[in-house]
């Protein structure tokens, strides 16, 4: 996990510098990524795979931004879609961010089905046991993710706790049914998101990857720790 951290750290700075960057601002954001809170307290004290998934995330981007202006525009393509369908496997989210790049990062049809197939083929083949023995309960946890407002203006909500000054009863009553209200909300976003990308500048695909998660933890109520 520490190494997944270690190696985004150097492609950021790889990108930046081949954009045409500075070498300060490529520094710059670099560091910026390897001492993030963040990045940091999720490897030292989650102790999960989390620090995995947005190291392949932004492989993936950089791989498909490389191959817009490369001769080995195929290579290119094809290490994008397997680092999107890694991180895939490894947290079912980044699947999100597939329209964008089909639509923003693709030339032709042909490229957009085969970067389609490379990006669910691992988490195809990673899948495969549970869909064999607990599909189930593989699929419930797929389509009903909920936390538990740890986050987010929800959690400010709930954290609302107003007493009557003589009694001290509480007079605020959170409603968990704001968590499904604000699934939709993020969903009907997202596909606003996903209609409007054919007016969306091909060169603005960097910010369109990241406005899907700013959408997700700024509308959704229920993320958890």
């Amino acid at each position: 996990l520490i190494l997944a951290d270690v190696l985004t750290a150097p492609l950021i700075f790889g990108y930046l510098r081949w954009r045409g960057d500075s070498t300060r601002t490529a520094a710059f954001w670099s560091l910026a990524w390897a001492l993030n809170p963040v990045s940091i307290l999720v490897t030292a004290f989650h102790g999960s795979h989390h620090a995995l998934v947005p190291f392949f995330m932004a492989a993936a981007f950089v791989a498909v931004q490389v191959a817009q202006s490369s001769p080995n525009r195929f290579l290119w393509m094809t290490a994008g879609g397997l680092f999107l369908g890694l991180a895939v496997a490894l947290r079912t989210f980044p699947i999100l961010l597939l329209p964008s790049f089909l639509l923003l990062g693709t030339s032709t049809l042909t490229e957009a089905v085969l970067f389609s197939a490379l990006t669910g083929f691992a988490g195809a083949v990673s899948a495969l046991p549970y869909l064999i023995y607990v599909r189930e309960a593989m699929f419930g946890e797929i389509t009903s993710y909920g936390g538990w407002a740890d986050f987010g203006w929800v959690n400010t909500l709930r954290s609302l706790i107003a007493f009557r000054p003589e009694g001290g009863v509480k007079i605020l009553i959170f409603d968990f049914g704001l968590f499904d209200a604000t699934k939709k909300l993020f969903l009907v976003a997202y596909a606003a998101v996903v209609l409007l990308l054919p007016r969306v500048s091909r060169s603005r695909l960097g910010e369109t990857l990241l406005l899907i998660p700013l959408l997700f933890y700024g509308l959704y109520g229920g993320v958890s720790a």
